[in-house]
């Protein structure tokens, strides 16, 4: 995954050398979740948010699917989870 603002794979046409499917929107946690919006190039430009429980036992996936570009900070982005604007769960192959 690319960082934020970093060049990464956007469309579906290679470019050498080979950059991140991925590129980093936002990220943060709190005591017991941390939030992921992230882009996702190829034939699509597609934008994701994943939302994963954080305990002694270990970090799990809790929810997430696609999700509005260009949401503008993680407040926006936790807005559109408790609004039903992402979508399911993604598949293994989004990740």
């Amino acid at each position: 995954m690319a960082e934020p603002g970093a060049r990464f794979q956007a469309t579906d046409l290679m470019v050498m050398p080979r950059l991140p499917p991925r590129r980093l929107t936002a990220a943060g946690c709190s005591a017991d979740h941390c939030l992921v919006y992230y882009e996702r190039g190829g034939y699509a430009h597609v934008y994701y948010a994943a939302l994963f429980k954080v305990s002694t036992d270990g970090t799990r996936f809790e929810f997430g699917g696609p999700a509005a570009s260009g949401l503008p900070d993680l407040g926006a982005v936790k807005d559109a989870l408790l609004a039903g604007k992402v979508v399911g769960q993604p598949t293994s192959k989004d990740w």
